[in-house]
């Protein structure tokens, strides 16, 4: 047992004797030479990555502060992020309201967990600043314009609030250029002297003088004709040659016999449309006929102010008469089907109007 006792202390004594020379020898020069030999402590040489951590440690903080301050309200990824929530809201068309949404808020904070998102007004502020933006440079683009065309009409949105609408066309490297400069809201009766009014102010705005204005584009409504005359003269008035055809169209179906037969079929398509239980079944029965998915045909209504709606709707109803028949008949309280004579006069029609 001594034995190994003693080579145990003899090796220990000479690990540190050699630890002893080795630090020793880091601290001494040569004479001759009068380098001086670089020094390095025994802490050093049992932990010799240390400092190198340590210095690792202070970039990951000073990365991780500068993450948080690039979200933070004047840093350069909120900005980047505000602006994209605004080009979102302006380019889609979406209400300012979208970015008090729960959904939203989720998305945002999935994909941007430092960003906090903007409140309505200040989104709602960045967008009037774009609005003066993009005006200015158009006012600008303008100015270079010698002939301007403008088409200007009247709308009313889903609450029934009326708009005059007021867009400017022009000729540059001879391709068409136009610009929807306005969408006034109307507030008083909509008479030839307000609305010329409104037209000549959205002018004035846009710097678009009248000596520039050549042709003005409306519908045939008796008082927009009216506010062309007033503002920029009768000689300037175009009236629009598709509302003049739609005009056309509509006192040519004025006829008894042909208003009596498109209201019958009108008729039948309001019920569908109407019916949760008819628009099931026309969907149902064309998927009993095989009828693929994507090629399932439904009733189309038609509008007023648009022609080719109506003929639309006489085309889809010759189409499926067969189902929409069949149908009828299983419901009382649904119109009358249309009788065979009426179905062949309805296809001479439109074989000549294919033709």
């Amino acid at each position: 047992m001594s034995s190994i006792e003693n080579k145990e202390d003899h090796a220990a004594k000479s690990g540190n004797n050699w630890q002893e020379e080795s630090i020793a020898a880091t601290s001494t020069y040569s004479e001759d030479s009068m380098i001086m030999m670089p020094t390095t402590s025994a802490s050093q040489i049992e932990d010799p990555v240390g400092p190198l951590s340590l210095k690792l440690q202070k970039m990951g903080i000073e990365a991780s502060f500068s993450k948080i301050l690039e979200f933070g309200s004047r840093g350069s990824k909120n900005k980047q992020i505000t602006d994209a929530i605004a080009q979102l809201i302006y380019r889609d068309n979406l209400p300012f309201s979208v970015v008090e949404g729960e959904g939203f808020g989720k998305l945002i904070k999935l994909l941007a967990p430092l960003y906090k998102i903007s409140c309505r007004k200040t989104i709602t502020g960045m967008i009037d600043g774009k609005y003066e933006e993009k005006k200015a440079i158009i006012i600008n683009k303008l100015q270079s314009v010698t002939n301007i065309c403008l088409t200007i009409d009247e709308w009313k949105d889903l609450q029934m609030k009326s708009y005059l609408g007021v867009t400017n066309h022009f000729i540059k490297n001879f391709k068409i250029v136009s610009f929807n400069i306005a969408c006034e809201p109307l507030a008083k009766s909509h008479t030839a002297e307000y609305l010329s009014t409104t037209t000549k102010n959205i002018c004035e705005k846009w710097e678009i003088p009248e000596v520039k204005i050549v042709a003005v584009t409306t519908d045939n409504g008796a008082n927009i004709v009216k506010t062309i005359e007033l503002a920029f003269g009768r000689a300037k008035h175009i009236r629009c040659t598709a509302h003049t055809l739609n005009l056309v169209v509509q006192n040519s179906v004025m006829v008894i016999k042909i208003k009596l037969f498109i209201d019958k079929v009108r008729k039948i398509v309001q019920w569908f449309h109407q019916s949760g239980v008819g628009a099931d079944q026309l969907t149902n029965s064309q998927k009993a006929e095989n009828v693929p998915e994507g090629k399932i045909k439904h009733l189309i209504r038609d509008v007023s102010t648009r022609w080719n709606s109506q003929l639309h709707m006489l085309e889809r109803f010759l189409a499926i008469r067969g189902t929409v028949g069949g149908i009828l008949l299983n419901h009382p309280n649904a119109p009358p089907m249309i009788q065979a004579s009426e179905i062949a006069d309805l296809q001479y029609g439109a074989i000549q109007s294919s033709i």
